[in-house]
């Protein structure tokens, strides 16, 4: 989390005075901090007689309270940007603190949460936990820290949308087992993530918000920016056992099919007690024996840990409607007898089983890719809609100045000279194809199709696509599919995210990318992610990548049949790949004859309906 630090923090005491106000909860509607301690060591660094001063700027915007930070230079040894406020008023041993992440800069690398048990929070001292979000990597952390440097006690990882928030962090210590959870702030008692720990290092302190820079950032550069909203802290009466997963996560889409539903409870003050436990799954119940019950809850960061509890796992054969939305319910009773109940629900949002040709029959790995650029001197609309008529049969004059035809191997392409630097995530980019960035160093207009077949053994997936400026990703029955499935799509503007889908039928599927550019920067990557572990991507098309991509299938013969006068014979076709038709009788040919080659329109495409001879004709299909 934090770098060492240097002899700057030698000798430094503590900086923050004690409030007056003793209110442990705070919306901040009323514009103001008062009530808070500021924890700002770039404030504090000057004290020191250090030969730079980068406060932390603290802002009320809107009715949340806005940390930003901006980055210590590197040659000083201050160790990363950081900053926070805390309740000065009230010292927690057993108790809750609560925050909502209302936004963030999602540009940046990272890191946002809560302290815990906090105390010394100056420059070099600061100790206690911190609960944090890490919004590149999506580690959610239990850290342990001494002198502001970390030990991490748990850890779990899933990456959050920050356009789907806001989330909520919040933290119950009990003697020395402490249990984070993150969650939608408009789904309570629902986790996306839980992290648990069980360490009695600090039994008590302070609570507060806090971010620092993970990248790191350029010196003096924007390190971190993240508002907090809705502080809450309290010491409850009881600890009841605490639903700590619940799978598929709430609000997800994408689950993996069939989906595997999961609950585990963590017991505390009084615990769970498993006969109770009823799961029903789109209101039906669960039979009791269905159920696997694991009388413990188990951590997999950063060691296999097992805590007491019970986790409860049931993986239906099938669920109805599988597109929709699902909803799950699990109720609950404790050692003293009382009942919890947790309602949650989750989403297939695209679920791929039509139209796929065998697994085993791609041809020629890669992308297939055509490009054209328009005459420099126009200006075009910056436009899906703009694209799909540049990449048209009829494109308007000077919509076209350049065409290029080519075969990739994977997608990560740059208008950048790659001798000084990369675009998006991965390195090794390429130039766009018949653009020399020496000779036109800032391309306009620009508007690229990709053809692929994916093969994609059934499951759950996540795609990543990262551009400047907007694509479409889409499936159907072949690339000219004119009702096609769309991935993902951003139609206007840069675009750097993922999305989910299922894939209930294994197969190879035909794949149609557009992506466009108006003016200025210009690069595009198609990427996947590991949903097991999200630090993992790969471009797609990558020898490690998970998924292979192919630049034609083997055709499939969906009929052939002889009628009284004639026979007749019909294949799955792709639009933009050609098929030549070869046939034989069995007994009078030694050799193949071959029909004229035909394209592929998408769909089933009939390649022959000659007359019928007395004996038996054999066929075969090769792609061009």
């Amino acid at each position: 989390m934090f770098s060492s630090l240097t002899a700057l923090a030698v000798g430094l005491t503590c900086l923050a005075g004690a409030s007056s106000a003793m209110a442990q909860v705070d919306d901040f509607n009323d514009g103001n901090d008062t009530g808070w301690t500021r924890y700002d060591p770039g404030s504090q660094l000057t004290l020191l007689g250090a030969p730079f001063n980068v406060p932390g700027n603290y802002s009320l915007p809107s009715g949340g309270y806005r940390l930003k930070g901006f980055a210590f230079p590197g040659m000083f040894g201050a160790g990363p940007v950081r900053m926070g406020s805390y309740r000065n008023d009230v010292n927690y041993s057993n108790g809750r603190a609560a925050v909502d992440l209302a936004s963030w800069d999602q540009s940046l690398k990272q890191a946002f949460g809560l302290l815990f048990h906090a105390k010394n929070l100056y420059l070099g001292g600061t100790e206690g936990y911190t609960i944090n979000y890490n919004n590149e990597v999506g580690d959610f952390q239990i850290n342990l820290v001494y002198a502001e440097s970390p030990t991490t006690l748990g850890t779990a990882t899933f990456l959050v949308d920050p356009n789907t928030g806001p989330y909520r962090i919040e933290a119950e210590g009990y003697g020395s087992l402490m249990v984070a959870r993150l969650l939608r702030a408009s789904d309570p008692g629902n986790p996306i993530l839980s992290v648990i720990a069980n360490d009695g290092t600090y039994p008590d302190g302070k609570s507060g918000v806090f971010t620092y820079d993970d990248g790191p950032a350029p010196d003096m550069e924007l390190g971190c920016d993240v508002t907090f909203d809705n502080y809450a802290a309290s010491a409850p009466a009881h600890y009841a056992p605490i639903v700590t997963e619940l799978q598929p996560r709430a609000g997800s889409s994408g689950a993996a099919i069939p989906p595997q539903m999961k609950v585990s409870i963590l017991d505390r003050e009084s615990t769970v007690v498993p006969e109770s436990i009823v799961l029903t799954v789109d209101g039906t119940a669960v039979p009791f024996a269905s159920l696997t019950v694991a009388n413990e809850v188990v951590q997999a960061k950063p060691f296999l840990t097992s805590f007491a509890g019970v986790t409860v796992t049931y993986t239906p054969a099938t669920l109805p409607n599988l597109s929709g939305t699902h909803t799950n319910k699990v109720v609950f009773r404790d050692s003293l007898g009382a009942y919890q109940t947790n309602v949650w629900t989750y989403t297939f949002t695209q679920v791929l089983a039509a139209n796929a040709s065998p697994l085993g029959s791609g041809m020629n790995p890669g992308f297939n890719v055509r490009m054209v650029m328009a005459v420099q001197t126009n200006v075009l609309a910056n436009s899906l809609d703009r694209a799909l008529i540049q990449l048209g049969p009829n494109p308007p004059a000077g919509w076209v100045e350049t065409t290029t035809n080519l075969v990739v191997q994977t997608i990560n392409f740059t208008q950048k000279d790659t001798t000084f630097g990369t675009d998006g995530h991965f390195t090794n980019d390429m130039n766009f194809p018949g653009i020399d960035p020496l000779v036109v160093p800032d391309p306009s207009d620009l508007a690229m199709e990709i053809h692929t077949f994916l093969e994609l053994p059934a499951g759950a997936y996540t795609l990543g696509v990262s551009c400047d400026d907007g694509f479409r990703l889409s499936t159907g029955n072949g690339f000219a599919d004119a009702n096609p499935v769309v991935l993902g799509e951003k139609l206007s503007g840069t675009f750097d995210g993922t999305m989910d889908f299922n894939v209930s039928q294994s197969g190879i599927y035909p794949v149609k990318m557009i992506w466009f550019e108006r003016g200025g920067g210009a690069a595009v990557e198609l990427w996947i992610r590991d949903r097991n572990n999200p630090e993992n991507s790969w471009l797609v098309g990558d020898p490690a990548s998970p998924v292979k991509a192919w630049q034609k299938v083997r055709p499939q013969i969906i009929s052939a049949y002889k009628t009284p006068t004639s026979y007749f014979c019909s294949i799955r076709s792709y639009t933009g790949v050609s098929y030549v038709l070869e046939y034989k009788n069995a007994i009078t040919d030694a050799t193949w004859t071959s029909l004229a080659p035909v394209a592929g329109n998408g769909g089933t495409l009939p390649l022959d309906n000659t007359p019928a001879v007395s004996n038996t004709r054999f066929y075969r299909v090769r792609v061009q």
